[in-house]
């Protein structure tokens, strides 16, 4: 799986530019970018007052209030120092200044804190409920964040745990199927790693710390708790749970979105094959062009028709009137338009190509190998010829555009499976082998074990 990027990519290239641009003595230029980000947050990049050096770095968020509660000013204060701006950019929460004429000799760390900034904003509820934890401070109320329209994120803080509870709305019902799929491996990963912390989720219904709240209740909603503990919250380590936690949300629709991405592919590649099927059992269309279908044998066969030679017999009385075929009067009464002679030019249809490339392979491994074997249908396990087919085709990519020979490829593909059929040799047959019943009585009839009892003991008195 593919873990997201925390900061602005955006920011952090425009401000180096820009930066790297005046060390190197060039004329500084206005700038005016508004970035769009997770969340509905929106960054602002602008001159400050028309003063071409002065860079202002401005962010909206529509919950930022919510995060002023649990000490957001103080945190980015701490974090920002001197770029901090007491007034921020009308219609934005927080703005910071960098000044071109003054660049610092951490210039690189500074622009990495401004791609953070929306982080950091987040970091603040996390921190505060975190030192909760350490200083065992079970009494506070929990954190409240609507995130977005209709998701809200809830922090709460224990003495020896804290936890996180994200509720998020599936816009498809398709994706409440791969939610809970997505949900699954997660709680499958405290397997192989024993620091994670516990997953759990629910679907439809609040989990039980949000029964008292106003929580929604609604079939695309779901809600995704983590239990974190003291080796998440500690010093050394929050500043990556911190990363992590604030992104799940993004994390797990993009890969919703991945998944649906990769199901069509595959039904389109499926679809496809259908197709290539299709189109082999389509039959030919019905040609109206007449053709002849007997072998002239004589001269006068090749240049005439059967209705001249019908004719000719009859003119020379080898053939009586009364004895006429039926349709030589038609014949003659509408003659056709083009004469059926065999001499006439041949129809100019055009054939069509039916045959795919995987075609030649098979015909290829089936020239050479007259005993293919039985092929049980219930094992759903690749047949050889469709094994051949793969290796083949893998081989002719290997040595791409050089001239290879096809008996060259096709001894390179068997060697390749007899290589592998000898690894995965068993005692016992494959699975769709055919078994001889000779063999077969003969082994039970090794194993049978002598009765020692003879015809004569049978019929003793």
């Amino acid at each position: 799986m593919i873990l997201l990027e925390i900061n602005n990519r955006v920011v952090e290239d425009t401000l180096t530019l820009k930066i790297k641009n005046a060390q190197a003595g060039l004329k500084n230029e206005s700038i005016d970018v508004t970035v769009a980000d997770f969340d509905g947050v929106l960054y602002h990049i602008s001159n400050l007052n028309g003063d071409k050096a002065k860079i202002r770095i401005s962010i909206a968020l529509k919950f930022y209030k919510q995060l002023q509660e649990h000490g957001a000013d103080e945190l980015l204060k701490r974090v920002y120092g001197s770029y901090l701006m007491a007034a921020a950019e009308s219609g934005y929460n927080v703005t910071c200044l960098i000044d071109l004429d003054n660049i610092p000799s951490d210039w690189t760390e500074v622009v990495q804190k401004m791609g953070l900034l929306k982080r950091n904003c987040f970091a603040s509820v996390f921190e505060k409920y975190f030192d909760f934890q350490v200083a065992g401070d079970e009494g506070q109320n929990r954190a409240v964040i609507h995130y977005r329209d209709d998701e809200t994120l809830y922090v709460e803080a224990k003495a020896d745990r804290v936890t996180v509870v994200f509720s998020t709305r599936f816009r498809d019902e398709d994706d409440v199927i791969i939610g809970k799929v997505f949900m699954q491996e997660l709680k499958e990963g405290l397997r192989a790693s024993h620091t994670a912390p516990p997953v759990l989720f629910s679907h439809r219904e609040p989990p039980r710390e949000l029964q008292d709240t106003d929580a929604k209740v609604d079939n695309n909603v779901g809600y995704v708790t983590f239990v974190l503990f003291p080796r998440h919250t500690a010093k050394n380590t929050r500043d990556n749970t911190i990363n992590l936690i604030h992104m799940f949300r993004h994390y797990l629709h993009y890969h919703i979105k991945c998944s649906k991405a990769y199901i069509h592919s595959r039904m389109r590649a499926k679809t496809s094959e259908f197709l290539k099927v299709l189109n082999r059992a389509r039959p030919e269309n019905k040609s109206t062009d007449k053709k002849t279908i007997t072998m002239a044998g004589s001269r006068l066969e090749k240049i005439g028709t059967i209705f001249s030679r019908t004719t000719g017999l009859i003119q020379s009385k080898a053939l009586n009137w009364n004895d006429r075929p039926i349709w030589y009067d038609i014949y003659a009464k509408f003659p056709p338009k083009d004469e059926p002679r065999f001499d006439r030019p041949v129809a100019n249809i055009q054939l069509r190509n039916i045959f795919y490339p995987e075609d030649k392979i098979r015909a290829i491994f089936h020239r050479n190998n007259k005993q293919i074997g039985l092929v049980s249908l219930e094992n759903r396990s690749p047949t050889l010829t469709q094994k051949f087919i793969e290796i083949y085709t893998k081989v002719k990519e290997q040595y791409g555009d050089e001239s290879v020979s096809e008996e060259q490829l096709y001894k390179e593909a068997i060697d390749i499976i007899n290589r592998d059929r000898y690894n995965k040799a068993v005692e016992e047959p494959e699975e769709g082998e055919a078994v001889k019943l000779s063999l077969a009585f003969k082994e039970a009839q090794n194993k049978q074990k002598p009765t020692g009892i003879s015809v004569k003991d049978l019929f003793q008195e």
